[in-house]
């Protein structure tokens, strides 16, 4: 994801620098054998170094930042292990955002929480090491608007969206600037806050908020269809990604 703009942009930077040696080179045997050689054409010379170098300097650039972006990103081998997947019933002890609150589910399926969970088709899995989600977005109208699929995109319609995570966490921003869904993988626990929406538009909000008299406590919160959820969720990463990918606040 984004990774062509980057490729294209380090391309037009390898043929601008190999373009300037190539014509250096020529000018400067011009030089040596027209030794009576004018003042425009020793500076258009130097002039030309100046390009090959600086051109040098945007090819190191891009070819670290692509790096930076490819640590994050690519093909993981190694066999996944599922960490949470409604359509597996496989549901792990969650902390829920910030706070201390762990909730473990041992009801039935048929429970709104889970309908939800069901109809999101979210999935956790980690593969070497690092975690990867999918799942589908939906608004308050229970709209499919986006999908998340191995970390990678698929967008439904022009909203705007954002994500940023490494090896143990993933994060995704709203078209409002708020962030719906944060999972952080800590040891046997994996620390959970999400903004979810069914089809029909009901939702459900798992996180934590600060209460004056007790701290910070875990939240759960349920809403009927077209009713928007409340909860806030305080950002773990910096933004906009392509300026701080995997940077956590």
């Amino acid at each position: 994801m984004g990774r062509g703009k980057g490729e294209g942009e380090v391309r037009i930077m390898i043929w601008l620098y190999v373009t300037a040696v190539i014509t250096t080179i020529i000018a400067i045997a011009g030089w040596v054998i027209n030794k009576e050689a004018t003042l425009w054409f020793k500076v258009m010379i130097v002039f030309l170094v100046v390009v090959a170098l600086i051109a040098q300097c945007f090819i190191i650039w891009g070819q670290q930042k692509e790096k930076e972006v490819t640590r994050y990103a690519g093909v993981l081998e190694g066999k996944p292990i599922t960490i949470l997947s409604a359509s597996q019933q496989a549901y792990p002890k969650l902390q829920l955002g910030n706070s201390k609150s762990i909730l473990v589910w041992q009801g039935p399926q048929g429970e709104p929480i889970m309908e939800v969970f069901d109809e999101s088709g979210i999935t956790i899995w980690v593969e070497k090491n690092a975690i990867k989600v999918s799942t589908k977005i939906r608004n308050s109208k229970g709209e499919l608007i986006a999908e998340l699929i191995g970390n990678e995109w698929k967008v439904k319609s022009g909203k705007i969206w954002d994500r940023n995570y490494r090896e143990n966490a993933l994060e995704i921003i709203g078209e409002a600037g708020d962030v719906i869904l944060q999972v952080m993988l800590e040891e046997d626990v994996l620390r959970f806050a999400a903004k979810m929406y069914g089809s029909a538009g009901q939702g459900v909000g798992l996180g934590s908020a600060e209460d004056p008299k007790l701290g910070v406590v875990g939240v759960i919160e349920v809403r009927p269809p077209g009713q928007p959820l409340e909860l806030v969720i305080e950002p773990i990463f910096k933004y906009p990604s392509e300026l701080h990918l995997g940077e956590l606040k």
